[in-house]
Order: C-alpha cells, then structure tokens, then sequence
C-alpha cells in the first residue's frame, strides 16, 4: 500500500496531483473517466490529493470533492482524516485569504484543509496581513498548516517573518534541479517539509524508445517534436525546450541506462523518492493506467547503481541548463 504519513511530522509518499481534473492546460477528460481514476488511487492506497481553484476555475476543486465525498467520506469524520487534501490561492489582499478559503471549501466539501498553499508569489501584496489571515485561519481549524508553491529561497524567508511556513512545494526531476541549490537546504534547516512536483517533468520523463526509433528510421531530428509534443500543446513553452536538441540527447541518455528492464517513468519517480529532504512527491495520473504505473515504481526500488546513473546524466544535464537560463527558478521560467 502506498500510504501517505499523516503526523506531525507531515506528509511522506506518494501523492495525486488533480490538476488534470481541471482540464484548461490539460486536455478536458471525462466526469467518468476521473471517477476511475480516483478510484484506482484510493484502491492503490494514495491518500494524499492536491489541487486549486486555478485548475479549470475551480473545476478540479469541485470535480474532486464530490468523487471523494461518493466514493470515500460520505459526511464521515473518520474517513476525512485517514486522507489528505490540500489547495492553493493566489495571494492579493488579505481581505481576500477567507473568501478564497470559503469557496476551496465548499467545492471541495470539507471543513478544513491540511494544507494551504500560497500558490504563487506576489512581491506587491501585503505579506505580513496574508500570513495574518493564515495563522487565524489555522487558529480557527481551517487549515492545518500553511505551505508555499513556486517561492525563491528570498521570497519564503520573508514569509516566514510574518508567520509559520510548513511546506514548500517545488517542481523538481532529473531535468529540473534548481531546489537543490538553496530551497532544499533552507527547509531542511527550518524543518519545512518538502513536496515535489512535477516528477515526470510534465510528462517529458515518459519512455519513448526515441534509440530506437532514430534507430530503425521511423525519427530524425526534424521530425523529433512530435516525439515530444506536438505543436501547439503548451508543454511546449516549458523552458526544456529552450534546447531542445540538447533535451532530445538527454532523453536518449536516460533511456540508453534503463532500458529495457525499467521504463523511464520508473527510474524518474525512484530517483526522486531517494533524494535528501524530500517528504512527498506529487505526481499528476489521469487514467488507472497512470496510477497503475506510478504506484508500482514508486514501491518497487531499482538497483542502486542504476539510480546513480541517472544522476550522473541529470546532472550534467542540469548544469548545462542553469547555465543557458542562470536566471530562471520555475520550469516555466514564469517572470516574478
């Protein structure tokens, strides 16, 4: 069972990021079909679900209370602690934090969350009254504990002067190691807990047998995004493909070490499991299959120098991309 560990301590395993529910920067899937999916998380023993209004304009906050109230909490108190739910807001004005905070909490039909994160930051709000309004919040039984998303090490400890900061959630995989630099090592300092997004790079860290495909001629390079993703899909915005050539011989490397006894999906999701200071990993999944997958690479270990391996790629990888974008800390290089 993959089970997320809900103490004081915070959140640890494996966790069903909702985004997907929200459709908008996702291709719109079916009522049904998000039902199965849930079901096959439940089933599997993933208790820990985060989302935000920013999804689909609240739809993946609504989709996903109302398949868990069906499915699992049926108004039972019980139920609802044995799982998970966390959510975001934009910060503005901090007149705004309980109205945010009230429509989360209606679509996701719960009396408080265990998480609220500051989605995204904003260097003109009033921070010191929007941390205010979170440890009332928290007073109150609202929230459980306040968490940050997308921050620079400079921003979180400036919100940290005005109240307590207990997650940080962060995009970080093989391709993306800019956590590793500052924000990791601060919140491990400071006894905040990390959660990672984002472990398969938006679906960039998927098996393709692109070897073999150059190989037998059915690939070149010129044809090579739709290897990827095809145009138009705004994945492709992500700042990897700033170098996409560079990205294709990376992906290559990955597969090369692998395959064929693992699939790429399987060696991404164990390397982060293993890294220092990392309490959860949240990995998006919009079909049963997707959880099938996920949940079996994440409780099924790889040889440890396989693991070493794959680090060995990311890592030259990775210094080659810091130094094409030395001022981008988001993987969608987002100006702040």
């Amino acid at each position: 069972m993959i089970r997320i560990e809900q103490t004081r301590q915070g959140l640890s395993a494996l966790g069903m990021g909702c985004w997907g529910f929200g459709g908008d920067y996702w291709k719109k899937q079916s009522r049904d079909l998000n039902r199965k999916t849930l079901v096959a998380a439940l089933r599997k023993g993933i208790s820990h679900f985060d989302t935000a209004p920013a999804y689909g304009n609240g739809e993946s906050e609504q989709i996903l209370g109302q398949l868990l109230h069906k499915e699992l909490l049926k108004g039972s108190p019980e139920r609802r602690a044995s799982i998970s739910l966390t959510s975001k807001f934009f910060p503005t004005l901090p007149q705004n934090v309980y109205k945010g905070l009230a429509r989360s909490l209606k679509r996701l039909m719960t009396d408080y969350l265990d998480v609220y994160y500051l989605h995204w930051p904003n260097d003109k709000c009033d921070i010191q009254g929007i941390m205010g309004e979170l440890e009332r919040a928290r007073a109150e039984g609202l929230i459980r504990a306040v968490g940050v998303s997308n921050f620079t090490l400079a921003q979180m400890e400036k919100v940290n002067r005005y109240g307590r900061i207990d997650f940080c959630q962060t995009g970080y995989s093989l391709l993306w190691r800019y956590p590793e630099k500052e924000i990791i090592p601060w919140c491990m300092q400071e006894g905040v807990k990390v959660i990672a997004y984002s472990p398969l790079a938006q679906g960039l860290l998927k098996t393709r047998n692109l070897n073999k495909q150059y190989r037998d001629g059915t690939a070149t390079r010129k044809n090579s995004p739709p290897l990827l993703f095809p145009a138009g899909d705004p994945r492709r915005q992500l700042i990897f493909f700033r170098d996409e050539e560079g990205l294709l011989d990376v992906l290559n490397a990955f597969e090369e070490v692998i395959s064929p006894l693992f699939t790429l999906q399987h060696g991404s999701l164990n390397w982060l499991k293993g890294r220092e200071g990392i309490k959860g990993v949240l990995a998006g999944m919009r079909n049963p299959d997707q959880v099938q997958t996920a949940g079996e690479a994440w409780i099924n270990p790889l040889p440890e120098e396989l693991v070493d391996m794959l680090d060995g790629i990311s890592r030259e990888y990775w210094r080659k991309l810091e130094r094409i974008n030395p001022d981008a800390d988001n993987i969608w290089a987002h100006k702040r």
